[in-house]
């Protein structure tokens, strides 16, 4: 009588053989799941197209998403033997690997090992940066060096580690949009698709991307700017300075921060070419990108932002000035809010008083005047709702009646909310919203 396995195997004939690193990638990438706490982290697979990246790591704020992520690169290895100080390499990680996990958001290696059931990692900069130091000469491969076990402790520091970073990407992000050079740009395209006009040749895509490259860079339009400039031959993008810049930006601003150092040494060759506003945009965004990289401290970074501010014309001076103020305002203790409110509507007078000052500029403050006056007006009504409660306390602050103050009190936000009205007006009707 037949076995029924064998029945069973003749009946689906020949079928392929699960090999064992397939079945060892998928015992780590299941236990690492079950590793990371639920209801700290998020976990992605991310081996549809694969190309260096097994998964993603979102970082839970309690039980709200954040968006801070970590791509991850999976190793599973069995029968490693320990370094002398008990930690693991793995040799012959592909350069083009290693910079393809670069350009992601905290790139991050985890290994597993069976024999033990335990996970070890390194962040993929740290091992760029440990081999950029040696004086080896340039191979093909390199050997990632795994010291940290995956244990609690650790979890905390790639949790903060993926904020961290993710919060120093958008605040270079927003230092480098302040540098942007201030010229008014008006270019109709498709909100929507986000689409600017129908570019569908080389002779459209040229000299939209010269006069209006950055700026669509600057207003979120990263990824079709990118686009855009496929359709160019790359001869012709290195041979430009300005495609060149407008590139380096939109890889920098999708954190693609290897291949926008590249871009942006080949608009460096030619710098000559720029205007004088580009090439200290240029300067800024390459000292963004070697901050990003970890070419550099931020130490140094600040040191070469506070030397570019003194070179830098007095409009995108003022421009990364108003900018920084702004970060300062917004995430001040209340202690310190009243300082730097006092020299951020100082700068802003200074511009209005400007005649080169573009009208987009001159838009932008007005904008921030009437942040600072809606956060002021409310705070007037709130003290003067809850000082209504307390005759005493009410006699002390104020001369008129509780209902007299009151009504004033929201006759100036009402006064508020309709010049903010037309300024948005103004703002549409130029072009610049």
């Amino acid at each position: 009588m037949s076995d029924p396995a064998t029945k069973k195997e003749l009946v689906l004939g020949r079928l392929p053989t699960a090999d064992a690193a397939s079945a060892l990638q998928r015992e780590s990438l299941n236990k690492l799941k079950v590793r990371l706490p639920t209801d700290r982290f998020v976990v992605r697979d991310e081996r549809e197209e694969d190309y260096g990246v097994d998964l993603s790591i979102e970082v839970l704020a309690g039980s709200r998403a954040t968006n801070c992520r970590s791509q991850v690169q999976l190793k599973g290895r069995s029968g490693l033997a320990p370094n002398s100080d008990g930690s693991f390499s793995v040799s012959g990680v592909r350069v083009e690997n290693l910079n393809y996990l670069l350009n992601g958001p905290c790139p991050l290696y985890i290994l597993y090992r069976p024999e033990a059931e335990e996970f070890l990692f390194a962040f993929a900069q740290d091992e760029q940066q440990r081999h950029a130091a040696q004086p080896a000469a340039e191979a093909d491969t390199v050997t990632i060096r795994f010291e940290r076990r995956l244990d609690e402790g650790a979890l905390d520091e790639i949790a903060t580690r993926i904020v961290g970073e993710a919060q120093r990407a958008r605040r270079l992000r927003d230092a480098v949009a302040s540098a942007t050079p201030g010229h008014p740009q008006r270019l109709e395209f498709d909100v929507v698709r986000g689409l600017p006009g129908e570019v569908r040749t080389q002779q459209e895509a040229g000299p939209l991307l010269r006069d209006g490259g950055v700026a669509l860079v600057s207003w979120g339009f990263a990824a079709r700017v990118l686009e855009i400039l496929s359709l160019l031959p790359g001869r012709d993008i290195r041979s430009s300075s300005k495609l060149s810049l407008v590139k380096g930006y939109a890889e920098f601003s999708s954190e693609q921060y290897l291949a926008a150092d590249a871009s942006l040494r080949d608009a460096a060759v030619r710098r000559d070419e720029l205007d004088e506003d580009d090439r200290h945009f240029l300067t800024f965004l390459r000292n963004a990108v070697d901050l990003a990289t970890g070419a550099i401290s931020p130490e140094l970074h600040r040191e070469r932002c506070d030397a570019w501010r003194a070179a830098a014309p007095e409009l995108i001076a003022v421009q990364y000035d108003v900018a920084q103020l702004w970060g300062q305002r917004v995430g001040a203790s209340p202690d310190d809010i009243d300082g730097i409110q006092a020299r951020l509507e100082g700068l802003l007078q200074r511009i209005q008083s400007m005649e080169s000052a573009p009208e987009a500029l001159r838009q932008q403050t007005r904008l921030f005047t009437l942040t600072f006056r809606s956060h002021e007006r409310a705070v007037a009504l709130m003290h003067a709702l809850v000082n209504s409660q307390e005759p005493e306390l009410w006699r002390h602050a104020y001369d008129a009646s509780p209902q007299e103050v009151i009504a004033q009190q929201f006759a100036n936000l009402g006064e508020w909310h309709e010049e903010l009205g037309r300024l948005i007006a103004g703002i549409r009707s130029s072009g610049n919203a």
